[in-house]
């Protein structure tokens, strides 16, 4: 697939290695680790959405905004969806690490920004029982990342 689609004229993956037609599409260590990276983040959102979607769906056969709102509070109180959350968000510390030392090409200091504000609300919500059970604007906006 990456030989496939780096053979294309004008490619960004190879432009960027600087690379023949010969060795372009090998993915070397980085990239790989990367792909990996960004597998198990898929995934972990993919569970946070197949745990939470079908209680969001259900309210909406009422047609009772008010019930829509409190399908979205308690998604977080499903069972198994907080930790597979808290997990996926702590893995993006790991997009400051991947930006500091060049793996990707992103600024620094607005990923930090980005990943510390998600991770800073995940951990008020964890750490906050009451928020767990309110209608919480902050876990809506995370629900939407998706």
């Amino acid at each position: 697939l990456f030989r496939s689609l780096c053979l294309k004229k004008g490619s960004h993956f190879c432009e960027t290695r600087k690379s023949t037609s010969s060795n372009c599409g090998k993915m070397g260590p980085k990239d790989a680790y990367l792909v990996l990276y960004n597998v198990a983040c898929c995934l972990g959102w993919s569970a946070v959405a197949a745990l939470s979607i079908p209680s969001v769906l259900s309210s909406f056969t009422t047609g009772d905004l008010s019930n829509v709102n409190n399908a979205l509070a308690s998604v977080y109180g499903l069972d198994g969806v907080a930790p597979i959350l808290f997990w996926v968000q702590t893995a993006a510390l790991l997009e400051i690490i991947h930006a500091a030392i060049g793996f990707v090409r992103s600024p620094v200091i607005v990923t930090f920004l980005q990943v510390s504000s998600r991770i800073a609300a995940i951990f008020a919500i964890t750490h906050s029982p009451e928020s767990q059970g309110a209608i919480s604007i902050i876990y809506k906006l995370l629900l939407l990342k998706l």
